[in-house]
């Protein structure tokens, strides 16, 4: 009896026979002959053979005429200017980068000297807006023309601008009222208090005569400011004898 290359099963084999057979993947049983193949086997083979030769021919029908060498001679250039391109365009990100860091350097450094320039000369203004209103009721209050300046440096370390107007604020920064009470303290106010707390820079009363201090001179003596200069030279001539 013949020996089939190929069973689906041993079942009908004798034991000594079904030896000579190996299950394969696809769960049929080969004959274990040295050199055989199966027909499928070969006919898969033949079948791909087949297909890869069209598929050659259809290559080089397509493809037969193209220099190989010429051709990763193009590829390795294209690909070096596309390298090119993009380190050109990286260079350009680059500047664009830097130039735009330099303008806003630039741009933040005057918007610092504005804003300085503003502070600088919002706290000019403010200080000759109190200057002006201290000197005005300083003259008023008969500060000495010496003691001005005195009574101005006093001012700006108690005045404050708000909202364009000289305030008196007090060490905790709260304004200061005036005796009304309802009102801020006034320039002339503050001024006026200085004659008590600081009277040597007021200029002294006026009263006349030799006793001083506005009070009348002594009978029979009169007031040598009001003498001519004759007089004066008489009086005093009359003094001595």
């Amino acid at each position: 009896m013949a020996l089939k290359f190929v069973l689906e099963t041993l079942d009908d084999l004798d034991d000594g026979i079904k030896s000579l057979y190996s299950k394969h993947t696809d769960g049929k049983f080969y004959l274990d002959v040295d050199g055989a193949v199966a027909k499928g086997k070969v006919d898969e083979f033949r079948d791909n053979n087949i297909s890869l030769k069209q598929q050659l021919e259809e290559m080089t029908d397509k493809y037969g005429k193209i220099d190989i060498d010429k051709y990763n001679d193009l590829m390795d250039k294209a690909a070096l200017d596309d390298g090119k391109k993009r380190l050109t365009m990286e260079s350009v990100d680059e500047v664009v980068a830097e130039r735009t860091a330099a303008m806003k350097t630039d741009h933040e450094a005057q918007i610092r000297e504005r804003d300085d320039r503003i502070t600088s000369q919002g706290g000019q203004l403010n200080s000759l807006l109190i200057d002006s209103a201290i000197r005005d009721a300083a003259v008023t209050a008969g500060v000495r023309k010496g003691a001005l300046e005195d009574v101005v440096l006093r001012a700006q370390r108690t005045f404050k601008v708000v909202e364009g107007k000289a305030l008196a604020h007090d060490t905790d920064g709260k304004v200061v009222y005036g005796k009304d009470g309802t009102n801020p303290l006034t320039a002339n106010e503050w001024v006026g208090g200085l004659k008590t707390t600081a009277e040597h820079l007021f200029e002294s009363s006026k009263g006349g005569g030799a006793g001083g201090g506005g009070k009348p001179p002594p009978t029979g003596v009169q007031d040598i400011t009001q003498l001519s200069p004759l007089q004066k030279i008489s009086q005093g001539m009359a003094a001595k004898e």
